[in-house]
């Protein structure tokens, strides 16, 4: 019977997780419809919000990062410690880079 409740527990954390996440998804885009729906009453033209190319070159760099270094990891045979510390360091990397570049422009 523990060991039942046990599974159940485990199972139902990843479900409220998802569900969670689906709610506030859902959230997000409603209140930005309340908030567009708002400006166009008031008069106002909402911007339509375009990605920018530096946002985009920072997203590349940083996605790179974290491949060149799960490639480092299995080619290195490194610890799953080693290989967040990482992951995170090419992340930073990438995000000066992506800054570096951007202030240029």
């Amino acid at each position: 019977m523990v060991e039942q409740l046990g599974d159940l527990l485990a199972l139902s954390v990843p479900i409220a997780g998802i569900v969670l996440t689906l709610c506030l998804t859902a959230l997000a885009i409603y209140l930005d419809y309340k908030k567009k729906m708002a400006m166009i009453e008031k008069g106002l033209v909402p911007e339509d919000e375009k990605p920018k190319p530096a946002n985009r070159l920072g997203w590349g760099i940083a996605i790179l990062g974290i491949g060149i270094s799960f490639v480092a990891a299995r080619l290195f045979n490194l610890d799953a410690i080693t290989t967040g510390g990482l992951i995170l360091t090419s992340i930073g990397m990438a995000l000066l880079v992506s800054y570096k570049i951007s202030k240029q422009q």
